[in-house]
């Protein structure tokens, strides 16, 4: 099977959600917190990773790590962005942490934020 490049497919899942929080009524120009999270094979890579969004200042207020064991990338990082959910913004945000997780060879699961009525 063919599958889109990893940003083509999370620009879409992020129109979707938009899409979807706007049917709610709620107003995607609202500021609200954003939850990403990435999932690494090793605590050195996430360090690493972290390291490299502090340098180009992407712009997130906390993180948290934690650890999984018996999985296959068991160190996650979890990023707090206070943002509005607007497509050009959250677009950029995620091509950054797509192309990041790539060069250290993690996984960006995507993200989550509250519905605001």
């Amino acid at each position: 099977m063919l599958y889109p490049p990893a940003k083509e497919k999370q620009r879409y899942h992020n129109s979707i959600i938009i899409k979807r929080i706007a049917q709610e009524r709620d107003n995607p120009e609202n500021e609200r917190e954003i939850d990403h999270a990435i999932f690494f094979d090793s605590s050195e890579a996430r360090e690493k990773f972290l390291k490299e969004l502090k340098k180009i200042k992407f712009p997130f207020e906390k993180f948290e790590q934690t650890e999984q064991k018996g999985i296959d990338l068991p160190y996650t990082l979890e990023l707090k962005v206070l943002s509005p959910l607007k497509i050009d913004i959250l677009n950029r945000s995620t091509d950054i942490l797509i192309s990041l997780a790539e060069k250290y060879h993690a996984s960006y699961d995507g993200w989550v934020a509250e519905i605001k009525k």
